[in-house]
């Protein structure tokens, strides 16, 4: 089983009667606000440019108001490395804890639901500095002085000294320090991720980069989750549009890569396999790595390769993994049926805290 953190029912006081039951939002540094209430400006970047990441889970609340949200510590941690991706300074995991304490806490419908952690990196035009009365703008992390330098050709070759090589943060650059926009929300799961847990049907679709786009290009963001979603989401419509449930993306020269929101999973030869992370630049998947490890602690062997999508037909088992549906196994790729391995299934289902242990056979 994954490890979950576990929030005891208690009966908030502050917050108004009714709470919502469709969607709680909580804002850091103010706390849990109504759901109508404006939360970012209008040029928020996260906004206009799509410059901020996210991290989500599930969350899974009993009768008598008992909430476990699974593995928290793991994507927090993850969270932690987007916002690092994208030159956010540091979060402060203890004060995103207490936040999301407070969430769960004031959620009280039962059955299964998304938390969602959200940041980025603030309002575009930014507050006046007090030091030399220059706007900064929070787009360009340059200040209109410094801009007008450069465009009088005084600054620094860009040619010569690339984004990403200076400065002493992750990236390179220097971590941003001015406001930043931090929320989370709770909403229920959606029908459709339950119902997929059976089986789905996917197809693939190449991603338009090669299998190793991403090796010395943090630009590019790679393992970054990022709330640039638009490419996922009209990876979705296609897939619907073409009869199917869901997509595994490939590389322009002809990798399997993963899901527009989850990891993949074959077993061949013996053998878990999944897509590497890194050069490939696919997220890494917490569920993913739930899996093989537990898989790797009952000697059943894993590892990770580049893998072709004809290696689809001959494997014993395909899956999909991410926190909302767990391990879900793939039927049928691009009209081809798939064998499944159900035992396996089973197995994965549990050691992701999808079910109950599976019965012993014999």
């Amino acid at each position: 089983m994954g490890h979950v953190s576990h929030v005891p029912p208690r009966t908030p006081t502050r917050y108004p009667e009714p709470m919502s039951d469709e969607l709680l939002v909580a804002v850091m540094g103010t706390g849990i606000v109504a759901a109508d209430d404006p939360v970012l400006t209008a040029d928020d970047l996260g906004l206009t440019r799509g410059d901020g990441v996210f991290d989500a889970t599930r969350v899974v609340t009993a009768e008598d108001g008992t909430s476990h949200i699974d593995n928290l510590s793991a994507h927090l941690s993850r969270f932690a490395r987007s916002i690092a991706g994208v030159n956010g300074a540091a979060p402060d995991l203890e004060a995103w804890t207490a936040l999301i304490d407070e969430l769960v806490t004031a959620w009280r419908r039962p059955g299964e639901a998304v938390l969602k952690v959200m940041y980025t990196n603030g309002p575009e035009t930014r507050r006046v500095h007090s030091a030399t009365g220059e706007q900064t703008s929070n787009f360009t992390g340059r200040t209109d002085a410094a801009q007008n330098q450069r465009d009088a050709g005084t600054a620094r070759d860009d040619a010569q000294n690339p984004p990403g090589e200076t400065g002493d943060h992750p990236n390179g650059a220097v971590a941003q320090t001015g406001p930043v926009t931090q929320l989370a929300t709770i909403a229920p799961l959606p029908d459709h991720a339950i119902a997929e847990r059976a089986g789905i049907s996917v197809i693939t679709a190449c991603r338009g980069f090669t299998s190793d786009a991403f090796a010395g290009a943090p630009w590019l963001l790679g393992g970054v989750k990022t709330l640039s979603y638009a490419v996922n989401v009209a990876t979705y419509r296609h897939a619907a549009a073409h009869g199917a449930d869901d997509v595994i993306f490939t590389s322009s020269d002809g990798f399997l890569l993963e899901g527009p929101t989850s990891g993949l999973l074959v077993e061949k030869d013996g053998r878990l396999w999944t897509t590497p992370t890194g050069a490939t630049g696919i997220l890494r998947s917490i569920t993913v790595e739930q899996v093989l490890e537990a898989a790797d602690a009952r000697d059943i062997p894993t590892s990770s390769r580049l893998m072709r999508p004809e290696e689809l037909l001959e494997a014993q088992g395909v899956w999909l993994a991410s926190s909302g549906r767990g391990a879900v196994p793939v039927l049928r790729v691009d009209g081809h049926e798939l064998a499944t391995d159900e035992q396996l299934t089973e197995q994965m289902r549990y050691w992701c805290g999808f079910a109950e242990a599976p019965a012993k056979s014999g």
